[in-house]
């Protein structure tokens, strides 16, 4: 499973989440779907983040701690 396919099914397994409208119009991505994103670029890309993706990574990574 991919991570936005587990973070997909994360969202979807919590009671208190309402099925999502159709895609209608774009949504600015959450920062879960953000840090997902970056993840996904630099581990199956073969394009190499930058000094900027990996500075949001980190700081969307620090927004998750506990």
């Amino acid at each position: 499973m991919t991570v936005r396919g587990h973070l997909a099914a994360a969202v979807a397994a919590r009671p208190e989440t309402a099925p999502p409208p159709p895609e209608t119009a774009p949504r600015p991505p959450s920062p879960a779907a953000d840090i997902a994103a970056i993840y996904e670029l630099a581990r199956y890309s073969a394009h190499t983040i930058d000094a900027a993706q990996a500075r949001r990574f980190e700081g969307l990574a620090r927004s998750f701690e506990a």
